[in-house]
């Protein structure tokens, strides 16, 4: 009797490991051609700048170089540095915009539930920036800063000292409408009745907001933020459109200094390098905003 409980058992494990072969080799099918077009548009590209990274173009010759392009960035490399503090500048400002559709998202949840009319006016021109290419955007900012508003007025984008708040103030504004709608679907996922229970214990303002609304969107405020740090690394079309990286390299971030090391350098070996020191940034400043807000409100 236990010699047939024993076959049957063996019999069963024998069928299961089959089973579990077969299911493995369906999704894997199902899997493969997510896994080969991410293998040849992500997977192979970083590779290849990685190997292109330690080469430098000198007329038209690619020359091993070694690690030396990855020291010059970090040691000889002034311009990189200030790509470097302008880019965490619009990182900033992006921030600022998830905290200004947070509070936003509110307003027009709560206090502008009436007249409807100017809430949906307002949702609509939050949109603007969304549904219209930065292309058009910029050339219009452009086109609008340099009127001549007063006497002796200056284009601002024209000011070294200005234009680098001009952009970063007109990035945060780019990102504002689609954080604000992202938060507005969000906040209206949350039960009402939890706000009314909180109010009938005695709950304040600030205690509801903090105890209950962060809480319920800190999923969606770790995407933004992720998001939003990976959209202000690659600030690429604000700057065309607006300054073109000056005055000098005021205004340039470092996906422009990459562009232009490609384009008008013609070095690929270092423009390789400044890739996938960008990639680098990318990855822990994304990685240290998802743990410190799930950390925060977990």
């Amino acid at each position: 009797m236990s010699e047939s409980k024993a076959s049957k058992r063996t019999t069963y494990m024998q069928w299961l490991k089959i089973y579990r072969r077969r299911n493995l080799l369906k999704a894997f099918l199902f899997m493969s051609p997510f896994l080969v077009l991410f293998t040849l548009f992500s997977v192979f590209p970083i590779i290849q700048g990685i190997m292109l990274s330690v080469y430098r173009t000198i007329a038209w010759r690619e020359i091993y170089v070694g690690f030396r392009n990855y020291v010059d960035l970090f040691t000889r490399d002034d311009v990189f540095r200030i790509t470097v503090v302008n880019t965490l500048r619009y990182a900033g400002f992006s921030a600022l915009s998830i905290v200004l559709a947070l509070f936003l998202g509110w307003i027009l949840n709560v206090l502008m539930v009436k007249p409807p009319s100017i809430k949906k006016a307002f949702q609509s021109s939050i949109l603007i920036p969304i549904v219209i290419s930065w292309i058009s955007l910029g050339m219009a900012w452009s086109w609008f800063l340099s009127m001549p508003f007063t006497k002796g007025w200056k284009n601002p984008l024209t000011d070294p000292n200005a234009a680098p708040w001009i952009v970063s103030s007109l990035i945060m504004w780019s990102s504002l409408g689609y954080n604000t709608i992202l938060m507005m679907a969000s906040l209206r996922t949350i039960p009402r009745e939890y706000y009314e229970a909180a109010l009938i214990d005695g709950a304040s303002g600030t205690q509801i907001f903090v105890y209950i609304t962060l809480p319920l969107v800190k999923n969606l405020l770790a995407f933004m933020a992720v998001t939003g740090a990976i959209g202000a690394f690659a600030v690429f079309d604000q700057i065309a459109t607006l300054t073109g990286g000056g005055p000098g390299w005021s205004t340039s971030s470092i996906a422009w200094y990459m562009q232009r090391q490609v384009f008008y350098s013609l070095n690929y070996g270092y423009a390789a390098t400044i890739a996938m020191t960008l990639m680098l940034f990318v990855f822990i400043l994304s990685l240290i905003q998802y743990r410190l807000i799930y950390k925060r409100f977990a």
